[in-house]
């Protein structure tokens, strides 16, 4: 998986340096926290290091949360890439006026490198990374589905449903309130998305939202992604405002890039989200 990694990011015309303890291995985390902790801070102390990446998702970066030095990140802002469970690290970085951006991991799926889509919108936003990228679906994917239409301005937040809801109650969670939310996940069954978009609704999370875009929920449905589509629709459509189903900010090849707190646009009758403001200055 790290060979493949550094092949992957080699071919976006990037110089690879592997952190110290990338290899480790401990139960079900890629090494001990203090493991991983220390090549995170690493990795933003080392003036080489242009910019940090992550491998792969999966769980555990809210383990980190209380132990990062958080002055370090602001002192020193790097382009840092992930998803799904760094969506924990982005949040919390957000807090601390850092932009960071979602986007493709290099270890996701099983080709050595990005698809030239994904290659050319995570160039587009950490590049030249200015008002007009636009965001929407892949091609081959299938057209997304208006839940409710409408135009929605404000900053980009959100990402893994799981982990935000993870975050809820913590000191690192996303504040929601006059921003457009993006949501995604994987492997999630049905009641299970239902669930937590209850739990955000119930508690207030989801009040004077601007928006909502949805990524494709892959495998979160066991016939058809309606049964997904329709579990999104009955919770997010009843609070009236602009929400689009199917955009590529989810677990796919074909992933868009997008920076976390910049301010955007959705508009959800066209399905398209375009950036207002950079997010590398």
């Amino acid at each position: 998986m790290l060979r493949r990694a550094a092949e992957a990011t080699r071919a976006l015309g990037l110089d690879p340096v592997l952190g110290p303890h990338a290899a480790r291995r401990s139960r079900f985390l890629a090494g001990a926290d203090d493991e991983r902790l220390s090549d995170l801070h690493w990795a933003f102390s080392d003036s080489s290091v242009k910019g940090v990446i992550s491998i792969r998702g999966g769980y555990g970066t809210i383990r980190l949360l209380p132990h990062v030095d958080w002055s370090l990140v602001r002192r020193h802002p790097k382009v840092f890439v992930g998803m799904s469970d760094v969506t924990a690290f982005q949040a919390a970085a957000l807090r601390c006026d850092v932009v960071t951006f979602a986007g493709p991991m290099p270890a996701f799926g099983r080709q050595a490198r990005l698809t030239q889509w994904a290659a050319s919108g995570f160039w587009a936003a950490v590049g030249e990374g200015g008002p007009g990228v636009t965001i929407s679906h892949a091609p081959g994917d299938p057209a997304p589905v208006v839940i409710r239409g409408g135009r929605a301005r404000g900053a980009l937040v959100g990402g893994n449903l799981a982990t935000l809801v993870s975050l809820m109650g913590t000191p690192w969670e996303l504040q929601l309130r006059q921003r457009i939310v993006i949501l995604e996940d994987v492997g999630e069954a049905p009641y299970r998305v239902d669930r937590m978009l209850t739990q955000l609704i119930l508690s207030g999370r989801f009040e004077d939202v601007a928006g909502v875009a949805c990524g494709r929920f892959h495998e979160c449905y066991k016939l058809s992604e309606r049964e997904i589509i329709d579990v999104i629709a009955e919770r997010i459509g009843s609070l009236g405002i602009p929400t689009v189903y199917g955009l590529a900010v989810g677990h796919q090849r074909d992933i868009a890039t997008w920076p976390q707190g910049c301010r955007a646009e959705l508009d959800a009758d066209n399905h398209v989200l375009r950036l207002l403001q950079p997010g590398v200055v």
